[in-house]
């Protein structure tokens, strides 16, 4: 997907770099919003575990 990011011609058109940097902008934005949801993922299990920890804790 990434490999038009090795050479850059010089006399790439300003089209054509445009389209390149509003491909890497959509990019970027997917990688956000799935580091969120990864997020939000290893938080409700780490939660989960602490009250796992808890309830052996107390047994």
């Amino acid at each position: 997907m990434l490999h038009w990011l090795k050479e850059v011609d010089e006399n790439i058109s300003r089209e054509e770099l445009e389209t390149r940097v509003k491909d890497l902008y959509e990019l970027v934005e997917l990688l956000l919003k799935k580091n969120k949801q990864n997020d939000e993922i290893i938080h409700a299990m780490y939660s989960e575990l602490e009250a796992l920890k808890s309830r052996i804790n107390i047994a």
